[in-house]
């Protein structure tokens, strides 16, 4: 297995195609979520990498992502260690990619739920993640925010509630619509 994860960081550069170096990310973060030692020498090696390159360091940081543990202990844990290793640069768009891409709910909940009670771009973006990996344990916040009075918001709250199977929940929303 050790060897397949050499072969996956060979092929891990900004040389190659990006449906490939997508591919390889996806690969790399599911293996780095794992509990296994395998696992962990993934997500080193992913927190030490470097790169200039604005493409892979895209691709490095959905790969982090993806490689976020699901325990949300685990994973504020995982997030910190990434945000040192991530210094100055931009995080959040590639990582938040990861999370969403690895179908990961309990660490976008810890994202989506403080920021549903936020200003209108908080609630929006809370609202937009939500929409995106069902948060089922977020159904009361999601609810609440069917009321908001942004539109967009309102949107994206009740396609969020349908991932979640809240039936009720989104009939009821329909009124504020």
């Amino acid at each position: 297995a050790a060897s397949v994860v050499d072969e996956l960081f060979a092929h891990w550069t900004s040389a190659a195609p990006v449906a490939l170096l997508l591919a390889v990310t996806d690969l790399l973060g599911a293996l780095g979520r794992a509990s296994t030692a395998l696992a962990a020498t993934v997500r080193a090696r992913l927190l030490a990498a470097t790169t200039d390159d604005d493409g892979l360091a895209y691709a490095w940081g959905r790969a982090l992502g993806g490689a976020a543990p699901r325990d949300p202990d685990r994973y504020l844990s995982w997030h910190d260690e990434v945000q040192a290793a991530w210094a100055d640069r931009a995080l959040m768009p590639a990582f938040v990619d990861g999370l969403i891409r690895a179908g990961n709910p309990a660490p976008l909940a810890t994202l989506v739920a403080p920021m549903a009670s936020g200003d209108d771009d908080d609630r929006a973006a809370a609202a937009a993640l939500a929409a995106q990996v069902p948060l089922d344990e977020l159904a009361p916040v999601l609810t609440a925010l069917v009321a908001d009075p942004v539109p967009a918001v309102r949107i994206d709250a009740v396609r969020a509630l349908a991932l979640t199977g809240a039936v009720f929940a989104v009939i009821g929303a329909f009124y504020y619509l």
